[in-house]
């Protein structure tokens, strides 16, 4: 805060000597990147597990999960293609349509429950929207957007020194507080509710 202050008018100056005070107390700013590195990992993990619910819960071979794609026609997005499956093996009518799998697959994938708490993880909020279907999976896309505000909000009271240090920066992260909850909205309306969650 002392270097910001004194030296808020030479903005070269200033970054030398903040360059300088981490030197000298061995401060890493990259260094807080590594603990992020397991959450990504993770989320990845995860990730693919909601879009490929076949391959990693049901445990079904890449030729079965094929030719259940062929029936459907491959229609769509192929991210998104395990969970088309399972939305026509489920749906009635569903058995008959894709016979050639075989009974104990069919039985597999209509066993297959991807709720929790109330909500199906493998359903997309805005085509629920569209069909309307509002509630419960409306729920995510407004929660994304608060706890996106308030993270920023909140980040940005509790940093005060890095607004002023900002300088005209400053007003954009101000815009960035409001653009970032819609875009989380966009973001979780758009994919599967397991991974928007």
């Amino acid at each position: 805060a002392e270097i910001n202050k004194k030296y808020a008018n030479n903005p070269q100056k200033r970054q030398e000597e903040l360059m300088k005070l981490q030197q000298e107390y061995g401060y890493n700013p990259m260094s807080g990147c590594l603990p992020m590195a397991i959450p990504f990992i993770i989320l990845f993990g995860m990730i693919d597990v909601v879009y490929k619910p076949l391959t990693h819960i049901l445990h079904l071979s890449s030729d079965v999960i094929q030719q259940a794609a062929d029936i459907i026609g491959n229609t769509g997005n192929m991210m998104t293609q395990q969970l088309s499956i399972i939305s026509q093996v489920q749906a009635s009518g569903g058995a008959e349509k894709f016979a050639a799998l075989g009974p104990d697959v069919i039985e597999k994938i209509q066993k297959l429950d991807l709720n929790f708490l109330g909500i199906n993880l493998g359903s997309v909020p805005l085509e629920q929207i569209q069909q309307g279907i509002i509630f419960p999976l409306i729920l995510l896309p407004v929660l994304a957007g608060v706890f996106s505000f308030l993270q920023m909000f909140v980040s940005m009271k509790m940093n005060p020194m890095s607004m002023e240090a900002a300088g005209g920066a400053g007003c954009s992260m101000k815009v960035m507080m409001y653009i970032m909850p819609i875009f989380s909205i966009w973001i979780t309306c758009t994919v599967p509710a397991g991974v928007g969650s």
